[in-house]
């Protein structure tokens, strides 16, 4: 088999075992075995830990690119109001690190948490998501060949108002500058999945396959530990 169809068999293949794992994730707590349950507390130890080197090492606005918006505790009724706001349900990893991490003062990507912005549109955020499972592996494999390459935005999603990324079934996670965005998934097939909008979407991953909400924070924290050393 040819070097490159062996790379574009691998990441098929990592995207897979990544939806795979994230579908179980994305299941509630009631129907979450225990085992998985340690292993989301397990996760969120393991963020807390790195956040106490991040600030041994920084001073809190130090942090290159760390926002520090809503650094306020997220209890139970807040969390209530902005899911009765968007109309829809948190996944579970986003709910239990705004409970048990961010709440804590958490430093953040971008500009801050934006969930709770005022100029955050709502309504949108319940309906579809574009694209799919197949279209997420499809956008990754093709980057293998088009290192830029992105799913258009949806000529229907260009909405007239102030939000921004255009379009429908995610909640914004951070403002990178220049119109970059990150977003959370939280419709259809890709839900619980972060993706990237800068004038077209594509799929935040590693090598490993698609990022969740917790390993989009945790690569995030790496990297600033790593810039450190």
């Amino acid at each position: 088999m040819p070097m490159r169809e062996r790379l574009l068999f691998k990441l098929i293949s990592r995207i897979k075992r990544s939806s795979l794992a994230a579908q179980r994730w994305r299941r509630s707590d009631s129907e979450c075995p225990e085992n998985e349950q340690n292993g989301l507390a397990g996760r969120l130890r393991v963020i807390q830990e790195k956040l106490k080197r991040l600030k041994v090492m920084y001073a809190w606005r130090r942090l290159l690119g760390a926002g520090y918006g809503e650094v306020r505790p997220v209890g139970d009724a807040a969390i209530a109001r902005l899911e009765q706001e968007y109309g829809i349900i948190l996944p579970d990893e986003l709910r239990a690190f705004l409970q048990q991490v961010h709440g804590r003062g958490a430093p953040w990507p971008g500009d801050g948490l934006r969930i709770d912005r005022p100029l955050v549109p709502r309504l949108r955020a319940a309906r579809p998501f574009p694209y799919d499972n197949a279209a997420a592996e499809g956008i990754l494999v093709r980057r293998v060949q088009e290192r830029y390459a992105l799913l258009p935005l949806l000529e229907h999603e260009l909405e007239d108002d102030w939000g921004w990324p255009h379009g429908s079934g995610f909640i914004p996670l951070a403002h990178h500058g220049c119109g970059m965005f990150s977003v959370l998934v939280v419709t259809g097939e890709q839900r619980g999945r972060v993706w990237f909008c800068d004038m077209g979407w594509v799929p935040e991953h590693s090598e490993v396959g698609q990022f969740g909400f917790l390993d989009w924070y945790e690569h995030w924290l790496d990297r600033c530990l790593q810039h450190k050393r």
